[in-house]
């Protein structure tokens, strides 16, 4: 729906419009105007729990939890018997890292409506992010229960299968979710994760790809794009690294004659898988990958480090075949410094994300 059919939606001093009006902004990802006309329609009704409670909405999703704990608290005291206030608390107190007091809040939400879905849901994630996955398992299953029908019951489920390293059954949650709403780009970016969890590295990467094409807005699946490159980087660059210490290994006790088993054999075989995998991804995460090197220099240098120190492992390979043993394990040395400062360079990256 376009913004002037969302500007249409309210009258001026009509509560109940403001709020329709700002849940329809936040459904378009406009959080910033939705708090703009709910303070506005506050301003002449503070004692609207409803807008109180949407106005929490909104702030979450601009990213402002201490306002929306604000806004939360205050829908609590105005209407203290409904869930959706302390429900609305709880995921303030997550987004600020208060994962004790989202619990407890979550708590009394699912006290004050045990067969609301929602509550039990929150309450799984709080208990998820608080380290208490074995706890909130059953309580997934229960929002799963309660609403078998509805993708977030299901994230919930998968979001505790991840924590508690239940790969498949992580799995099948968030399949469910792409059932239930094909266009959830957070369900496609955490099926991705699970995928790299289990060492699908090109999985993974196309994965992280079709969250971005299908949700823009989900910048988690972006950064986790770069990571998955980065694995990908770093398994090569660890099998190089291999390559080149047993190539040494070989050449500083004489040994020669196992060159073509040992290196020679393996070498050929990482260029040319390396090949292959880039070749399977897709044409997206290529681009991405390219874009990543052509904007950091820190990238270029790893990408150029890794390259370089691979055709002085395949030249050393070569010298030390040739009977030319001193050259060769000179060259060799170079190869594995090379790849020890690439795994280096990309291992810091990978931390700092």
């Amino acid at each position: 729906m376009t913004g002037s059919a969302a500007r249409s939606a309210a009258a001026p001093g009509d509560p109940g419009a403001a709020f329709q009006r700002a849940e329809l902004l936040v459904e378009l990802r406009r959080p910033g105007e939705a708090v703009a006309v709910l303070r506005s329609a506050l301003a002449g009704h503070p004692g609207r729990a409803d807008l109180w409670g949407q106005l929490a909405m909104a702030l979450l999703a601009a990213d402002r939890p201490g306002e929306a704990y604000q806004a939360a608290a205050t829908r609590i005291r105005l209407a203290p018997e409904d869930e959706w206030g302390y429900r609305l608390a709880s995921l303030a107190h997550s987004g600020l890292h208060r994962r004790e007091q989202a619990v407890q809040l979550a708590i009394e939400a699912v006290r004050l409506a045990p067969q609301e879905w929602r509550a039990h849901a929150r309450l799984a994630n709080a208990l998820c992010d608080d380290n208490r996955p074995d706890e909130a398992w059953p309580v997934a299953q229960h929002a799963v229960m309660l609403a078998p029908t509805e993708p977030e019951t299901h994230m919930a489920v998968g979001a505790v299968a991840i924590e508690l390293r239940r790969w498949p059954l992580a799995d099948t949650a968030y399949r469910q979710v792409l059932s239930l709403d094909p266009s959830n780009g957070a369900a496609r970016n955490n099926l991705a994760l699970v995928a790299l969890h289990r060492g699908g590295v090109t999985g993974a990467a196309a994965g992280f790809a079709a969250a971005v094409a299908t949700d823009p807005q989900v910048d988690v699946a972006r950064r986790n794009l770069e990571v998955t490159l980065r694995v990908f980087a770093g398994r090569v660059l660890y099998c190089q690294g291999l390559l080149a210490a047993l190539l040494s290994v070989l050449l500083s006790n004489r040994f020669g004659q196992f060159l073509d088993i040992a290196v020679v054999a393996p070498t050929v075989a990482l260029g040319v898988l390396v090949r292959l995998r880039w070749a399977a991804l897709p044409d997206a995460v290529r681009g991405y990958a390219r874009s990543l090197v052509r904007g950091s220099r820190r990238y270029q240098a790893q990408v150029a480090l890794g390259a370089a120190s691979f055709a002085a492992l395949v030249s050393a390979v070569g010298l030390a075949a040739g009977g030319v043993l001193a050259p060769a394990q000179a060259v060799d040395s170079s190869a594995l410094i090379g790849t020890v400062l690439a795994l280096l360079a990309g291992s810091r990256a990978f931390r700092r994300h």
